[in-house]
């Protein structure tokens, strides 16, 4: 009995999502990507323009990003010498993110974003409508939507 209700179950919802009106379905069935918020970066010397990754200044377990809003540790990897933060949403409407990104324990940038969760014809759609970095100067490549986050190595707080 229990698994004819489970089966019912699963067919009702497979059925609700597979009306083919969504490009990403496989055989009726809608594929949502997880949603998620991600920012990408480099952290560059900013008087010899060397990459503080590639160069051996800087190693992951220096590393610490903490949601403010929490003060919980945020999920992060590097790539090809680059720094990925990556947080999932979850909940709908409007949000702030607020991180720390700290080196040896000592703050290096704060980076601020703004962000609406709306729901698509299938799937929720994270847009994100502002992304403030403060304490730092900074670029933004264009064409790859990464930063270049410039760090002084010889002013306070840090020393490498």
């Amino acid at each position: 009995m229990k698994r004819t209700i489970l089966i019912l179950l699963l067919i009702t919802i497979i059925q609700s999502c597979g009306k083919n009106s969504c490009n990403d379905s496989i055989d009726g069935v809608i594929l949502c990507e997880f949603q998620d918020f991600s920012f990408s970066f480099y952290l560059i010397n900013k008087s010899s323009n060397e990459n503080l990754l590639t160069n051996g200044s800087i190693k992951k377990q220096d590393i610490e990003i903490v949601n403010l809003e929490n003060n919980e540790p945020v999920f992060f990897f590097i790539e090809a010498n680059k720094i990925t933060l990556t947080e999932g949403i979850i909940t709908t409407g409007k949000q702030t993110l607020n991180y720390s990104i700290n080196i040896s324990g000592k703050n290096i940038f704060n980076l601020n974003s703004n962000i609406e969760t709306e729901k698509g014809e299938c799937c929720n759609e994270v847009r994100v409508k502002n992304i403030q970095i403060l304490n730092t100067d900074f670029e933004k490549n264009d064409n790859t939507d990464y930063y270049t986050i410039f760090v002084d190595e010889n002013s306070p707080p840090l020393s490498f």
